[in-house]
């Protein structure tokens, strides 16, 4: 069933996937994304609160595939490299520092980097959790 509801987040994203005249992209603002992502992953918020919350801005599985909201649209980002990205955006977190581990996950504080085509680069801190 989890994969199944992962695989429709991966279809909803393909199809809200044009940013074209839509995102202001020298000020682009990431937003939520779907609540209901499963699997082995990252979930990264702007805040702690934020994630206990549900209220997620990235999502990664671990080499595959990403997605990121913007302006209140969810962009799907591909692996390039070390990072993820798509025509218009490149996305990927760095400076990951552990601060808990669980059985089966680890939370961390980090940083978000998002670049758009014109190369204008944000970074966003931002607290979440990886494992499956």
């Amino acid at each position: 069933m989890k994969y199944f509801s992962l695989i429709l987040t991966f279809l909803f994203a393909l199809s809200c996937n044009d940013p074209k005249g839509k995102i202001n992209s020298t000020a682009f603002e990431l937003s939520e994304i779907p609540e209901y992502l499963y699997g082995c992953s990252c979930l990264f918020s702007k805040t702690k609160e934020e994630f206990e919350s549900g209220k997620y801005i990235y999502f990664d599985d671990f080499g595959d595939n990403c997605l990121i909201s913007i302006d209140n649209k969810i962009v799907f980002l591909k692996p390039n490299g070390n990072n993820y990205s798509n025509a218009y955006f490149t996305a990927y977190i760095q400076n990951k520092i552990q601060i808990d581990e669980g059985y089966e996950s680890t939370s961390y504080n980090a940083e978000l980097i998002l670049v758009d085509k014109k190369e204008n680069k944000q970074i966003y801190n931002v607290y979440g959790l990886c494992g499956c």
